[in-house]
């Protein structure tokens, strides 16, 4: 889930579109990518955040801090939350904006190169002190 999930702007490893012809002016996305960074991160949403780790919990916690983010520029229907997702691919190399949300500075998600049924490479197991097992 978290940045593989449409509220990420990804859905898997892809890039995540949903079609709208509401258009958030770049100003104003980023006051509004900022205020969703502040909330996610804000004690209230964060212990929020920690009540459950079931995937469905998290993804709705994080709509509803997009939609109260949004509602605080006077954003309030489905179709400003489409286009604030949609600012991830359509903002994908402008560094003023692709960088706001923690979603989009700190996403490291990639798929890797094994498929169904083959076989991982042997790897030296280490402890969480870093002692070889």
């Amino acid at each position: 889930m978290g940045m593989l999930h449409s509220t990420s702007g990804k859905s898997y490893f892809q890039y995540y579109y949903q079609p709208t012809n509401f258009v958030i002016p770049k100003e104003q996305l980023i006051k509004i990518l900022k205020r969703e960074d502040e909330l996610r991160f804000s004690e209230e949403y964060q212990h929020k955040y920690t009540a459950s780790d079931e995937p469905s919990y998290i993804r709705d916690v994080t709509l509803e801090l997009q939609k109260q983010a949004l509602q605080e520029f006077g954003i309030t229907d489905e179709e400003g939350r489409k286009a604030l997702n949609n600012a991830r691919i359509q903002y994908l190399h402008d560094p003023d904006v692709n960088q706001l949300a923690v979603y989009m500075r700190a996403d490291h998600c990639v798929a890797g190169s094994l498929r169904n049924l083959q076989t991982g490479p042997d790897v030296q197991l280490h402890s969480l002190t870093g002692e070889p097992l």
